[in-house]
C-alpha cells in the first residue's frame, strides 16, 4: 500500500504532520449524532463500520421533543497533493500551490424520511466548505421538533446522504426511527404502530374530526377522506384546518420552509428574530414555543437566524443582526409592521402579551424610513424618503411629481435619464418639484404602490389631492403633463407596463423581489 508523508521543513525543522493513504475516502463521515434535552443523553450512529446493520436498528425520539443533529466528518489531504518534498521547486504548478483545490464546496447533508414506502419528509442541511485537517469537523443542525400525535408515533426509514456541490456521494445510509409516547402515556415500544388501527378504504385514511387535528403534522403527502359531517366543514374551511394543523407550532425561516409559510393563509406572523449559534438566544425559544398553542390559526409563529443568510429579512423589518433577539408581528395582508416597546426580556409572558395587544388593536404600526440625505435638495431631482414625504409632497405652495422606484427594477432604470432630465428642465420653476422615492426602503401610511415604477402627482393647494400619472414616459408627455397643471394629454400613448408589485412579505422576506 503506498502511504505519501507530508515531509519536514529543513529550515523550520517542522515534524511531518499527515499521512496519507489513498485508501480511504476523501471525506470521511464519522457519526450522525441525534441531541435532545429531553432524552436522557445523545443517540448515536456509528457511521465507519458495516452501514448495512444501521437498517435493523431503532432509534427511539418522543413525540414533540426538540432535538438537534450533530454531523462529525473529516476532510483528507488528496493523494500526492500533500506539500512540497525538501528541494522542490516552488511556483504556480507546484504542490503547494494546489493544495488550494483540496478544498471540498458545498457539503450538505439530505435526509429522506419515510412511512409505509410513502416520502412524508425531505431535508437538506447545508454544512458548507471544508479544507483538509487531521481534527474532526463537527455540524450541528438547527432545532427542530418531532412530530407529535397519535397518528405520527411508529416507525420511519431514513435514507441519508452526505453529499457536496459536485454531486460527489461521500456516503448514503439507511437507518430506522422510532417516534414514541412520552413517559407516562402507555407504551414506548418501537413495534407499535397506530396507523394500523385507522380504517383504510383503498389505501386512503379515513378519519374523523377527533383524529384529524394532527393528522397531517408530519404527514403532508397523506390523502384523507374527511368523513365527519357533524361539524359541518365546507371545503374552504376544511382546507384551511388542515393547513394549519399540520404546521409545527414554530417554524425556523429557510428556503426549504417559507413555501409553506406563505401557503399557511394565517395573516399574523410573529417573528423572532435570535443568532442560532448563541447559547443565551436558543434558551429563549423554549418560551417562544410555549407561548404558540392559544394563537394557532390566528398568528403563525417564526424563528429567524440571524446568522444565517436571510439578511433579506432584516432588509425588509429595518431590522440589524445585532439587534438580535428582538421580535416583529407583521400582517401580509395590509402588510403593517409592529414592533414591542422597549427591550424588554422575551419570555412567554411577554410574547403572550405583544401578540394579545397587537391583535387587539393597542399597538400602532411602524414605518421604514431612511433618514433625511443632508443634500436632499441641493440636486435638481431631489430625494424623498419617509421621514420628509409628507413635508414635501403636500407642501400646498408646491406641484410635485414623484417617481416610487425599487433599485432593482429594470424599467426604473431605463426611466432615470428621462426622469433626470426632467428635473433639469423644472429646476428653475419655483412652484415645481420632480423628486423620486425608493419604495423598498420607505414606507407611507396613506399611500399604495403597487409597482415599479409608480408616478404620482401632488398639485398644490389644500386637499392632500393626488393624481396618479398613467401616460407615457418620455419626456415631452411628462412636459406637457407638468405644463398644463397635472392634465393628462388628450391622446393617450399606449401606456408602458409597469411591474407588478410582489406581496411585500410573501417576497421581500423568502427572495429578493423578482421582475415579471
Amino acid at each position: 500500500m503506498a502511504r505519501i508523508v507530508l515531509l519536514a521543513d529543513k529550515e523550520g525543522g517542522r515534524p511531518p504532520d499527515e499521512v496519507v493513504d489513498p485508501s480511504l475516502p476523501r471525506v470521511q463521515v464519522m457519526r450522525l449524532t441525534l441531541l435532545s434535552e429531553q432524552a436522557p443523553g445523545p443517540v448515536t450512529m456509528d457511521l465507519t463500520g458495516d452501514l448495512a446493520v444501521l437498517k435493523d436498528q431503532v432509534f427511539v425520539l418522543k413525540e414533540g421533543a426538540d432535538y438537534r443533529v450533530r454531523i462529525t466528518f473529516k476532510v483528507r489531504r488528496l493523494a500526492g497533493l500533500v506539500g512540497a518534498w525538501p528541494g522542490q521547486p516552488q511556483g504556480p504548478n507546484s504542490l503547494c500551490a494546489q493544495v488550494h483545490k483540496e478544498i471540498v464546496s458545498g457539503l450538505k447533508c439530505l435526509h429522506h424520511t419515510y412511512r409505509r414506502g410513502l416520502c412524508v419528509d425531505k431535508a437538506t442541511y447545508m454544512v458548507g466548505s471544508y479544507g483538509p485537517s487531521a481534527q474532526e469537523y463537527e455540524f450541528v443542525t438547527p432545532v427542530e421538533e418531532a412530530p407529535r400525535g397519535v397518528l405520527a408515533r411508529g416507525h420511519y426509514a431514513v435514507t441519508s446522504v452526505f453529499t457536496d456541490d459536485d454531486r460527489t456521494d461521500h456516503l448514503s445510509w439507511e437507518w430506522g426511527l422510532h417516534i414514541s409516547r412520552p413517559r407516562g402515556q402507555g407504551s414506548e415500544s418501537p413495534s407499535e404502530e397506530p396507523l394500523e388501527d385507522v380504517p383504510q378504504e383503498d389505501g386512503v385514511l379515513v378519519l374523523s374530526g377527533r383524529t384529524l387535528g394532527l393528522a397531517l403534522r408530519e404527514h403532508p403527502a397523506l390523502l384523507v377522506e374527511f368523513l365527519d359531517e357533524e361539524l359541518g366543514l365546507d371545503l374552504g374551511d376544511l382546507s384551511r384546518f388542515l393547513v394549519i394543523h399540520s404546521m409545527h407550532l414554530v417554524t425556523e425561516f429557510n428556503s426549504q420552509t417559507s413555501p409553506k409559510i406563505f401557503a399557511a393563509r394565517i395573516l399574523n406572523h410573529l417573528l423572532l428574530f435570535a443568532n442560532q449559534t448563541l447559547a443565551a438566544h436558543r434558551e429563549l425559544l423554549a418560551g417562544f414555543k410555549e407561548a404558540a398553542p392559544q394563537f394557532r390559526g390566528q398568528v403563525l409563529f417564526v424563528v429567524v437566524d440571524v446568522a444565517a443568510d436571510n439578511d433579506h429579512v432584516l432588509q425588509y423589518f429595518g431590522l440589524k443582526a445585532e439587534e438580535a433577539p428582538t421580535l416583529r408581528l407583521v400582517n401580509v395582508e395590509t402588510t403593517r409592521k409592529y414592533a414591542p416597546t422597549g427591550r424588554g426580556p422575551i419570555t412567554t409572558a411577554t410574547v403572550t402579551a405583544f401578540c394579545r395587544a397587537v391583535l387587539h388593536g393597542e399597538v400602532k404600526p411602524y414605518l421604514l424610513s431612511q433618514e433625511v440625505p443632508p443634500d436632499w435638495d441641493q440636486r435638481p431631482l431631489k430625494t424623498l424618503v419617509g421621514k420628509n414625504f409628507e413635508q414635501v409632497a403636500f407642501d400646498e405652495t408646491k406641484n410635485v411629481f414623484v417617481k416610487f422606484y425599487a433599485p432593482w427594477c429594470t424599467h426604473c432604470k431605463e426611466m432615470a435619464p428621462v426622469w433626470e432630465a426632467l428635473a433639469e428642465k423644472y429646476r428653475d420653476h419655483e412652484d415645481i418639484i420632480i423628486a423620486e422615492l425608493d419604495a423598498t426602503a420607505n414606507e407611507l401610511d396613506s399611500l399604495a404602490v403597487h409597482g415599479f415604477p409608480t408616478l404620482k402627482y401632488f398639485p398644490a393647494g389644500p386637499g392632500r389631492k393626488v393624481i396618479e400619472y398613467k401616460s407615457a414616459r418620455d419626456l415631452e408627455t411628462f412636459s406637457r403633463f407638468l405644463d398644463s397643471g397635472g392634465e393628462l394629454p388628450a391622446e393617450q400613448p399606449t401606456e408602458e407596463p409597469t411591474v407588478p408589485a410582489a406581496e411585500p412579505l410573501a417576497n421581500s422576506t423568502v427572495e429578493a423581489k423578482e421582475e415579471l
